[in-house]
């Protein structure tokens, strides 16, 4: 085409598209990609908590972590865990009547590749 009529050069050659490099590389990697920026997840165990999950998440985002809690008076703690599962979010913050007495409240690591 290139060369003109009656000129040929001989050649070999494959493609394969790059939608089809995208969709094996995001099979390959699917659990390393995150659906969030979220780096922590706020939950309470017990009721009357939502005021201490909401002061917790003030003092994460003061200190520039992203953090974020389940919307919801008393979240049940495997909707909690299935939320952060679900959303690559690797670590989860529990709080509990024991741990706000004490002053210190519990970290779960979910996926420490993430």
């Amino acid at each position: 085409m290139f060369l003109g009529k009656g000129k040929e050069i001989p050649s070999v050659g494959g493609s394969i598209g790059i939608e089809r490099i995208f969709s094996l590389m995001e099979a390959k990697y699917k659990n390393l990609i995150r659906r969030t920026e979220t780096q922590v997840l706020v939950t309470s165990m017990g009721k009357n908590l939502t005021a201490k999950r909401m002061e917790t998440l003030g003092m994460l985002w003061k200190e520039g972590i992203k953090a974020e809690t389940l919307y919801v008076e008393n979240p049940k703690s495997g909707v909690a865990f299935d939320f952060a599962f679900d959303n690559g979010i690797p670590l989860v913050i529990i709080i509990g009547e024991d741990e706000v007495v004490n002053g210190i409240y519990g970290v779960k690591v979910l996926n420490e590749n993430r």
